[in-house]
């Protein structure tokens, strides 16, 4: 009975935790702090060797993020059908960048082009299919960063605990926006640090 009871209170507190997470009113976003002993992906990691990249491949790849970033807005406010256009347009971008790149980085280039080129491909009224590739195209772009501290350092990672399949995106403001929720729920999520995460996250 003690054993059952004990596991009913630690339901409930997981419960309570999301709820905390994604229940909270617009402009108020769950922090580091606030989640600290129940997110076990923001424990330290060994931190990735950096990728030592140039000044031009610098700018080119912060040119393929504001492209990523334009895909990322329009989700938040459910502009789903952009999307597909811009993953081509993002594509192509990460392609320049990479090629700048030193060899050593580039599979992490062309991870982004592969995940783009599949978001590309699919319908801007799939909305849900488009979030989820959308999710798979930042699984690579949050890893380069977390490589890449001359790129990381103009950019905040977020993760939502409500989002289906990968759950992190990475935006250049402080100001925590969804693209996975969308106008459901804006501000869901928390803000996590790059130096914490693992360089395959």
């Amino acid at each position: 009975m003690k054993q059952q009871l004990r596991y009913g209170l630690a339901l409930a507190a997981g419960l309570v935790f999301v709820a905390a997470g994604c229940g909270k009113q617009s402009g108020e976003t769950t922090t580091p702090s606030e989640a600290k002993g129940t997110q076990t992906d923001t424990q330290p990691k060994t931190p990735a060797a950096t990728l030592g990249l140039s000044e031009e491949a610098v700018g080119l790849t912060r040119e393929a993020l504001s492209i990523y970033e334009d895909m990322r807005a329009d989700l938040a406010v459910d502009k789903t059908g952009t999307v597909p256009a811009l993953a081509a347009k993002l594509s192509g971008a990460v392609k320049a960048a990479g090629n700048a790149a030193p060899h050593t980085a580039r599979p992490r280039y062309q991870a982004v082009v592969t995940a783009a080129d599949k978001l590309a491909e699919i319908a801007g009224s799939e909305s849900a299919k488009v979030r989820l590739q959308f999710g798979e195209v930042s699984r690579p772009i949050v890893a380069l960063l977390v490589a890449a501290p001359e790129l990381a350092g103009s950019y905040h990672v977020f993760q939502c605990p409500m989002a289906k399949g990968y759950k992190r995106w990475v935006q250049p403001t402080a100001s925590l926006s969804n693209p996975y929720m969308g106008t459901r729920m804006p501000t869901c999520g928390m803000e996590l640090e790059f130096s914490k995460l693992g360089s395959d996250e």
